[in-house]
């Protein structure tokens, strides 16, 4: 997919416009892969937003307009990750047991009873 030229820097910024480019290389096939998880620079993004520069308040639309797509993106400063919200149903879920089991944490933490005495 080519995505150089998509906007122009005198186009107005388009989060969705944006999230649409993004999902679509998610299909794309690249890095070896078919299709799936990708990174992509800070640079890139900026390249297909065609902007010098995407703030907080930017990025937080793509990635809300992404999800609305049934996406994830990560922001880690220097790139960004795409990933399906699919990615996140089999992984292990957190239950109170799990919180508060003496074994899984040495440190009971404050107000909890610790099998050692005081």
């Amino acid at each position: 997919m080519n995505m150089r030229n998509t906007h122009t820097p005198d186009t107005a910024f388009d989060a969705n416009a944006i999230a649409v480019a993004l999902a679509r290389l998610y299909e794309e096939s690249f890095g070896g892969k078919e299709r799936g998880r990708y990174r992509i620079s800070s640079k890139f993004l900026r390249q297909i937003a065609g902007r010098k520069r995407l703030y907080a308040e930017e990025i937080e639309a793509i990635g809300r307009a992404l999800f609305e797509q049934g996406f994830v993106l990560i922001d880690l400063e220097s790139f960004v990750v795409v990933l399906s919200q699919k990615t996140f149903d089999s992984y292990r879920r957190v239950n109170e047991a799990s919180i508060w089991d003496d074994a899984a944490d040495p440190d009971p933490g404050p107000g909890r009873a610790s099998d050692s005495p005081a």
